[in-house]
């Protein structure tokens, strides 16, 4: 897997599912743009360096929660979470597993730090409002067979948190999840069925952390759907 394809993992597992800080951490830790500066990043960005700043400030707050180490004030918080994610890559080509939820073992938390971290978390899950029964109704409908949520709302309306607490919910009652972003596929992946559809399989086995050998088992003289259901 590449660096790239790995970062859109990590974001999917750190609930940036979508929006402009999950651009920006994409952008920012892309594998071409490690060397960049700051205003090289928002220039491909077309943004100014403060807004760059702001975005990551966001990023580098969530990623505390997992990762101690970014809970300072002090500067270079760019470089220690470059160097964290660069160990996990490490990992996760070894294992297949991304780990990237769990703390290091050889990361020493203070007490006084966990509690900052409970307490952000905490906050954080206030800045979602409920708005019942929409979430009842979520949690019904995801277990029924060929279900489909369609969530539509303004910005900032809480879309993409109801998402992960709707994940959340099906794996505490067991289940798997896979999610998968179309917006990461080129447009020549959408428009051809074909590449689709191993796009489709190939994301689904590596969330699943299944190994699915593509290449083997896809048989051009059977249909694209059959391969994909086979």
């Amino acid at each position: 897997m590449s660096w790239n394809v790995f970062l859109e993992e990590v974001a999917d597992a750190q609930g940036l599912f979508e929006g402009d800080d999950r651009q920006a951490f994409l952008t920012r830790f892309a594998e071409q743009n490690l060397q960049h500066s700051y205003a090289q990043i928002a220039t491909t960005l077309n943004i100014s360096e403060v807004t760059l700043q702001r975005r990551l400030g966001k990023v580098y707050a969530l990623f505390a929660t997992t990762y101690p180490n970014l809970n300072t004030t002090n500067k270079g918080k760019f470089k220690t979470l470059r160097n964290w994610l660069k160990t996990v890559y490490v990992c996760y080509q070894k294992t297949g597993e991304l780990s990237v939820l769990a703390i290091p073992s050889n990361v020493r938390v203070e007490s006084s730090v966990s509690a900052d971290i409970t307490q952000k978390r905490e906050e954080q899950q206030d800045f979602y409002v409920e708005r019942p029964p929409i979430e009842s109704l979520c949690y019904e409908t995801i277990f029924e067979p060929g279900a489909l949520i369609r969530i539509k709302a303004a910005r900032q309306m809480g879309k993409t948190e109801l998402i992960a607490k709707i994940l959340n919910y099906v794996e505490q009652q067991g289940c798997q999840k896979v999610y998968l972003n179309l917006r990461k596929p080129e447009k020549s992946v959408i428009q051809d069925l074909n590449q689709f559809l191993r796009w489709f399989c190939t994301n689904v086995g590596r969330q699943l952390h299944k190994s699915l050998p593509i290449n083997e088992y896809w048989d051009e003289e059977m249909s694209s759907n059959d391969n994909c259901s086979a």
